[in-house]
């Protein structure tokens, strides 16, 4: 597709249709004389030959011979002129020279009337080059406005051109829906008795890529070998026969076949250097197969030499800061990490850790959400080397700890946020820890499962853990049982709550081995992940049946960037308290597409009492609230939400559990809820029921709310507190969409809690609230007076105060 591109733009000087002829017309009015013209057409014809053969040096200085002698006065409305400056910049732009390109599209827009002919072309042109340079959304901008001007002519070659160049685009995006539409378009554009066999080839290996982009890999490559047969039968050489080349390259390793890695790579790379030299950007990439060819078959040495020679190339061209780049960090890192290398892979991995900021700051506070989830792809296997590394080897040094420890906070959570400035404010280590005392455990916890594994489904637990007096660098502690502790150890302790037996395990297999790096600390800060986010500490029972409740303290944090701003004991809410309970369902409800646990959603008659208790607590301590219950629970409450200081629900909460662990941001969004008044529109009680409109509240609803005044959300609902996690370890649940929507705090249950205990809890909490403004403190007692009347940690353990 770039060699037709470059092709067309040439072509438009020898069939002057469409506005050419008017443009020719205004050209000869104010002409120089007809040798000028000759000379221009024969430098035209020397540059078309050129490019025929893939002379691209020669050919970019025939089109800087045409633009030098055609005078500055003349150049307005001058066809040649035009055609030679995008010619200039897509002969720049197939070689990699990206800001010479640049330059150059942007002098044709100066000589070029917008929503001309010649302005719609050149809008291709610099879309393809933002799309080559990563500058996603003005790349879309540029390809739509074309795309737009030749919908009405879609058997146009252009129109070709631009569906081809938004299904490229789309495709780096992730939007695998929008990629394969243009595809379409593409392809229909053409009309068969038109289809050369390149257009056949290059259809065929568009269809491949996007097939492997669906992870349908044998499909995949049935139709890339395919379009290497019709490139090859017809000896075509082009860039596109190399990258299919390639992509055989990518799903030969994806099954662990490093000689064909070899052999697929090796020929892509007779073809790119043949076509465009030794030096263009596609040598790169097929350098890094080759390489990665030859780690595997155990050259080591020479993969080496390969890998760093492309990454060089890749630094030289787009600059460190690329994805292609990171991508050769992350293949040097493994490198020297196979040739126990310590210290260059560690130095390795710090520069891939600063490039991967340095490309969210220029990038990701533009991007929708797919185009993050596209970036974070990109991300997700170097981060799982970088992990694999961090578990693999002991012995790291404290600089490099606290370099991973920083990276760990400041990319944890940026997936949906509102990023501002992100990369100028990134949260130092000192910073966190001048603000622990010297009673303080600070304690990150990082779950993944092993890369490049024969058995990738193990699963590992790093802890990164911080004291006021590790100045050099937090401490690692590592869990290589994650497997269990997701799995049978996790219904043990769910199990043990559930049941009201007593817990003998969890204590040692989920705490001790973080507890004893300062057993003497009796605060915690904890910030959780995977599993560590479905149980409460507090709740594990230690020797002599003493738990954890009784001689620590155990702080929840979402983000423990917010730690050193956070405050534990405030002691007063601004605006009002909105408090909902007991929503009208129109009697008993099953839904087993809401409720996995195949249980009713019962109507709640204590938790409007609880919402009534709870007013008066706050009444008398001078508080303004409005209470709604019964079938005044509806959106409309929430409409207005900036005046809420406590937001306290009372309902039942629901959650879905997808098979597709590849599911869209949406879905995980809403793959949680709480019940409100009329959710069910039916009395019955059905196998399926539907949801009403107005009836249900889901996580895009509440991250549309501005809770930044909000104190305290309190959530007295059934397993509110368990978050669903995609299959790159990035959460969802209420935890992650009330704290996006602004909530400072969040009280959330772990399991479904008895109606009247609840209550009792919740009373217990406000009336210490109120009494000493101490919000954890009462959350603290809340738990211990419960306990004082029932023993099991089922009563008063199922609920978790988590600070934003």
């Amino acid at each position: 597709m770039v060699l037709k591109l470059l092709k067309t733009i040439i072509t438009i000087v020898y069939f002057p249709f469409h506005v050419l002829i008017t443009s020719v017309l205004r050209m000869i009015g104010g002409f120089r004389g007809k040798s000028d013209r000759k000379n221009w057409q024969r430098l035209f014809e020397q540059v078309q030959s050129l490019t025929n053969e893939e002379k691209y040096d020669d050919a970019i200085i025939c089109c800087k011979k045409i633009i030098q002698s055609i005078p500055t006065e003349y150049r307005t409305d001058n066809q040649y002129y035009f055609n030679a400056l995008t010619s200039l910049a897509e002969l720049y732009r197939i070689t990699a020279d990206y800001e010479n390109a640049e330059t150059a599209y942007i002098e044709v827009f100066e000589i070029t009337t917008p929503d001309s002919y010649e302005w719609c072309l050149a809008n291709i042109g610099l879309g393809t080059l933002y799309t080559d340079t990563g500058k996603y959304k003005e790349a879309e901008a540029c390809l739509l406005k074309s795309y737009n001007q030749l919908s009405a002519f879609r058997e146009d070659k252009y129109f070709e051109v631009v569906t081809y160049n938004l299904y490229t685009l789309y495709l780096q995006l992730g939007q695998l829906d929008k990629a394969e539409q243009f595809l379409k378009e593409s392809t229909n554009s053409v009309h068969p008795a038109q289809r050369s066999a390149s257009d056949s080839a290059m259809e065929l290996y568009a269809s491949a890529k996007l097939l492997c982009e669906k992870r349908k890999y044998s499909e995949a490559e049935i139709m890339a070998k395919e379009s290497v047969t019709v490139f090859e039968d017809n000896k075509i050489t082009s860039s596109e026969h190399a990258d299919a080349l390639l992509l055989l390259a990518e799903l030969s390793l994806q099954v662990y076949k490093p000689e064909q890695v070899l052999q697929y790579s090796t020929r892509a790379q007779e073809i790119v250097t043949a076509v465009y030299g030794e030096t263009h950007i596609l040598i790169a990439n097929c350098l890094s197969y080759i390489g990665i060819a030859n780690l595997l078959l155990g050259n080591e040495d020479l993969a080496e030499a390969q890998i760093s020679q492309a990454a060089n190339m890749i630094k030289n061209i787009k600059g460190e800061v690329s994805i292609d780049y990171l991508k050769m960090l992350k293949t040097m890192a493994v490198i020297y990490f196979g040739k126990a290398n310590y210290t260059k892979c560690e130095s390795i991995f710090s520069v891939l850790m600063d490039v991967y900021l340095l490309l969210m700051q220029l990038h990701y506070p533009q991007m929708t959400n797919d185009e993050r989830i596209a970036f974070i792809n990109h991300w997700h296997v170097n981060k799982l080397n970088l992990y694999d590394y961090l578990v693999s080897h002991a012995g790291h040094s404290p600089e490099f700890l606290r370099k991973c420890f920083e990276f760990r906070l400041n990319v944890k959570w940026t997936l949906l946020e509102d990023v501002r400035n992100l990369g100028q404010d990134n949260i130092k280590y000192d910073k966190i820890r001048n603000s622990l005392s010297e009673n303080d455990l600070l304690v990150e916890v990082i779950r993944f499962y092993q890369a490049d594994s024969a058995a990738p489904e193990t699963t590992y637990y790093i802890f990164f853990i911080v004291t006021a007096e590790s100045s050099d660098g937090p401490l690692m502690v590592v869990l290589n049982n994650g497997n269990d502790l997701d799995g049978n150890y996790y219904l043990d302790y769910i199990n043990a709550n559930i049941k009201r037996s007593i817990d003998f395990n969890s204590f040692a297999r989920y705490w001790q081995p973080i507890e004893t790096v300062a057993p003497e600390k009796n605060r915690i800060f904890l910030s959780p992940d995977g599993t560590y986010r479905k149980i409460n500490l507090s709740t594990l029972r230690a020797a002599k049946g003493i738990h954890l409740l009784e001689n620590k303290q155990v702080v929840l944090c979402h983000d423990l960037r917010n730690l050193p701003a956070m405050q534990l004991d405030t002691n007063s809410f601004k605006g009002k308290a909105v408090l909902i309970g007991n929503p009208t369902f129109n009697g008993n409800i099953y839904s087993e597409e809401l409720n996995p646990a195949n249980e009713m959603f019962q109507v709640l008659p204590s938790s409007g009492q609880e919402v009534k208790e709870i007013s008066d607590i706050l009444q008398n301590a001078g508080k303004q609230t409005a209470v709604y219950t019964g079938e005044n629970v509806s959106k409309a409450i929430f409409l207005d939400t900036q005046a809420i200081g406590v937001l306290h629900l009372a309902t039942h909460g629901f959650y879905r559990i997808y098979p597709n662990q590849t599911i869209k941001i949406n879905e995980l969004m809403d793959a949680s809820g709480l019940l409100l008044s009329n959710a069910f529109d039916t009395p019955t009680i059905e196998q399926s029921v539907r949801l009403s409109d107005n009836g249900y509240l889901n996580g895009t609803d509440i991250m549309r709310m501005n809770l930044r005044n909000t104190d305290l959300v309190v959530l007295s609902a059934c397993f509110s507190g368990i978050g669903i996690q995609n299959d790159k370890g990035d959460t969802f649940g209420f935890e992650r969409t009330f704290f996006l929507a602004g909530a400072k705090s969040l009280i959330m249950s772990l399991w479904k809690i008895e109606d009247d205990v609840a209550m009792e809890f919740m009373i217990q909490f406000y009336s210490e609230w109120m009494k000493t403004g101490d919000k954890y403190r009462s959350y603290y007692k809340a738990q211990l007076y419960i306990k004082n009347k029932y023993k099991h940690p089922f009563y008063w353990g199922g609920f978790v105060l988590v600070f934003r």
